[in-house]
């Protein structure tokens, strides 16, 4: 059968080309498809790190053939001085009242031991206990996690270079928090010039919960920054579409799939943006490296179809009965409305960049009618707008399906960061058309005076209060009982907690209460020989008709242990969280 040259006027890659393009998606797809979950989960554990190491190592060799860097010594100084003022100012706002630290547990925990583990082990592995072995603590339990994983790579590199640390997670987000105002800055560049370009990092600044995660332990801040660096992407592909920069966008796309769960909805619209080059230049490119990039897929469509897609994989909260479900929608979507434009200082919004953003929202569809050829045909960041907006939203009303995305609760919140990204193009875009038509109306200048205002009167004061590190319990509980651990407990103490993995990621021996019961013969037996120079209990309450009772029954360790009370306090109303020395185990 002769190879085709063109369909519909489009020039086909070789045969070669489309040959190895034909059979690599087709592998992927039947893999995927008929592969054993044992067998899928087994490649997450022992091949995820290669997966993401490719995948890195690819966007190195298309930057490498693209070149981009070559085009920096035309940009004017003042240019260069222009970014440079925007990106300390927006840098400053971000971080002035910023407290670096763990946000949410215990997905901040799991990340930092997944970091490890790449670090130590190269398995993409949760480490659950560990214990003392020839001077060394070793993992003796370990768990795959539902997490995707590009950011625990990411950190894990870094724990390579400068070594191991705690807080490398944290400098991690940090630099990603930066590198994201960057982003920001270009792609406002790109669609007005300097002055939107200042607009975009101060509107995104303006948002408490962006700082509260360029702060923290958790990945929403590197799937906002990748996300924006597939746009930036997209911008470069459309502006001169050719097979190296189809291949950046593929993997960079690629690579988003291993940032966040929904991330890989976005695929769709990078596909299309690429079909799109395809139709302009009369040509299908079909590069090596988006065939590649098909395969180095592979590890976050297995972890979809093992983790994120069955139901064992979720905590489902009390009265849920599915983790995703169109009936959560209608409460959710009350819930999201209750965040984006509350007056509650509890939760991270921003009351400007909501209303103004909805407002400008609905002005540019009012004037997509009129400008869509303008958008669609000369500026790529339009076309790219236009092929992304939909999935933005469809993204955060996938959000709100899940069981749990109640946007106004303070844990949840960070749901809502990427549907910003559409609130801030929106302004800019009117923004330019308001300057465009009547020129001698100071827009701008309004809309920084404004901003400025509320950046002082209402962003920077609730970064400083930081009250949702105040009200975070949980995490505040960890900060306690790791304080308490290097003052009143030995190191080589046995520690009973049901939550073992902070304990486990600091290096301390510890047990669930329910291994703890049945094996409690042999914690005789372990202090006796000196295996362990004694045991701890941590166990939480709640206030019940004016009594303390376990939070859940199966935590407690039952009368066979003698417990001695070291310490105790309350992080919430009616909660208590007790440590004891257990004394003398006896008969149960």
């Amino acid at each position: 059968m002769k190879w085709p040259n063109t369909i519909q006027g489009i020039q086909l890659p070789n045969r070669v080309r489309g040959g190895a393009a034909l059979a690599v998606f087709a592998s992927v797809g039947v893999f995927v498809a008929f592969c054993p979950d044992e067998l899928g989960r087994w490649m997450i554990q022992h091949l995820g790190y290669y997966f993401t190491f490719a995948g890195v190592a690819l966007i190195g060799v298309c930057l490498y053939r693209i070149n981009p860097f070559h085009r920096l010594r035309a940009i004017r100084l003042s240019q260069w001085l222009a970014c440079l003022a925007a990106l300390l100012l927006g840098s400053w706002l971000l971080f002035i009242h910023g407290e670096f630290g763990n946000k949410i547990a215990m997905d901040d925990y799991i990340l930092a031991s997944s970091a490890r583990n790449f670090h130590e082990s190269k398995q993409y592995v949760v480490t659950d206990q560990v214990q003392m072995y020839e001077s060394r603590y070793e993992p003796v339990a370990t768990h795959v996690d539902k997490r995707p994983w590009l950011f625990p790579f990411l950190v894990s590199v870094v724990h390579d270079v400068i070594g191991f640390r705690p807080g490398n997670t944290f400098l991690v987000n940090a630099f990603f928090g930066v590198a994201f105002l960057l982003l920001v800055y270009l792609l406002g560049n790109f669609l007005a010039g300097t002055k939107a370009g200042f607009l975009a990092v101060l509107l995104w600044v303006s948002l408490p919960l962006l700082a509260q995660n360029a702060t923290g332990g958790g990945m929403e801040m590197l799937n906002l920054f990748w996300l924006h660096l597939v746009f930036l992407c997209s911008c470069w592909y459309l502006r001169c579409p050719c097979r190296s920069r189809e291949g950046l966008l593929s993997i960079t796309a690629v690579l988003l799939a291993y940032a966040r769960y929904e991330s890989v909805l976005f695929l769709i619209p990078v596909l299309i943006v690429i079909i799109v080059g395809w139709v302009r230049e009369k040509r299908c490119f079909l590069s090596w490296g988006s065939i590649l990039s098909v395969a180095i897929l592979l590890g976050a469509l297995l972890q979809l179809k093992s983790y994120v897609g069955s139901e064992d994989g979720w905590e489902l909260t009390r009265g849920a009965t599915q983790a995703f479900a169109l009936a959560y929608l209608p409460g959710n979507l009350l819930h999201a409305l209750a965040y984006f434009y509350s007056f509650d200082d509890t939760l991270a919004n921003s009351l400007f960049l909501s209303l103004l953003g909805v407002l400008c929202l609905i002005g540019f569809l009012v004037l997509f009618r009129s400008q869509w050829s303008r958008l669609w045909r000369t500026e790529a960041l339009g076309a790219v707008f236009i092929v992304f907006a939909p999935f933005i939203v469809l993204n955060l009303l996938f959000l709100l399906c899940f069981h749990a995305a109640r946007l106004d609760s303070p844990f949840v919140s960070r749901y809502a960061l990427p549907f910003h990204a559409l609130l801030v193009f929106s302004i800019l875009y009117v923004w330019r058309h308001l300057g465009e038509h009547w020129p001698r109306v100071a827009f701008w200048k309004l809309a920084y005076f404004v901003l400025a205002a509320f950046l002082l009167g209402f962003t920077l004061p609730m970064n400083a209060k930081a009250v949702f590190t105040e009200r975070n319990f949980a995490i505040r509980e960890q900060l306690w009982l790791e304080d308490l651990s290097r003052g009143k407990i030995r190191k080589d103490s046995l520690v009973i907690d049901a939550f073992q993995i902070p304990w486990a990621y600091r290096d301390w021996f510890c047990l669930s209460p329910g291994s703890a019961r049945s094996l409690s013969y042999y914690l005789v037996d372990m202090v006796k020989t000196g295996e362990v120079s004694g045991i701890h209990y941590v166990e939480r309450l709640y206030l019940k008709n004016g009594n303390w009772v376990p939070d859940r029954p199966d935590d407690t360790l039952g009368p066979g242990f003698e417990l001695e009370l070291m310490a105790e306090r309350s992080f919430r109303p009616f909660m208590l969280t007790r440590v004891y020395r257990v004394v003398n185990i006896g008969e149960k």
